[in-house]
């Protein structure tokens, strides 16, 4: 089996950081060979994903946080191969996505479980709608798509301005003052195709 991996290396900030480097001993460890990609800004995850699905991988791997595994199901779903198993390995800030799962904290342990695991399905969601410049957007998603106030947030805390917190205590900053700013907007009617 051909393994690919996507990793956002910003995601934790620097405990994601010192975090991958145990992540990584064990994933070759567990699988040789295995081709390791880094996205440099948000958007390179869809991509690269496309670039290991192209190349052979019959897994992908996203080490990251819920936009990392976003970007990656998303781009999977649009590969001419949207039945390429995928798997995770959660570093991000907040993970959302991997609340859905009981998973082992120590990185040898998380790997072999993801060696182990029997295939499943799970399910996918597709998004349509005008961005703000008013493009069609698509997008596919696995555990959650923000729109309104907790997409400002979502946002704000992936911003790559000066942070002056990190992991709970940021999304929580971020989430008042977004709360705060927030004006709220129209939003269209998938059923009826018009604005509300």
């Amino acid at each position: 089996m051909k393994i690919g991996i996507v990793r956002n290396p910003v995601s934790g900030g620097r405990s994601g950081h010192a975090r991958w480097r145990d992540i990584s001993k064990a994933l070759r460890e567990r699988f040789p060979g295995c081709e390791v990609r880094e996205t440099a800004r948000a958007g390179d995850a869809g991509p690269l994903t496309l670039e290991l699905i192209a190349s052979g991988c019959d897994l992908i791997i996203a080490v990251g946080g819920d936009g990392t595994i976003g970007e990656v199901v998303d781009a999977i779903m649009r590969s001419a191969r949207p039945q390429t198993a995928f798997s995770f390995m959660p570093t991000g800030t907040g993970c959302d996505f991997a609340r859905n799962f009981t998973l082992p904290n120590e990185p040898e342990a998380l790997v072999r479980r993801i060696a182990e695991a029997p295939v499943r399905q799970i399910d996918i969601a597709r998004l349509s709608g005008l961005s703000a410049d008013g493009t069609v957007l698509e997008r596919h998603f696995a555990n959650i798509a923000s729109v309104g106030v907790s997409g400002r947030i979502v946002q704000a805390v992936n911003g790559r301005g000066r942070r002056v917190a990190s992991g709970s205590l940021r999304f929580f900053l971020c989430s008042v003052r977004e709360i705060v700013r927030y004006r709220p907007g129209r939003a269209g009617d998938c059923r009826r195709g018009r604005d509300i």
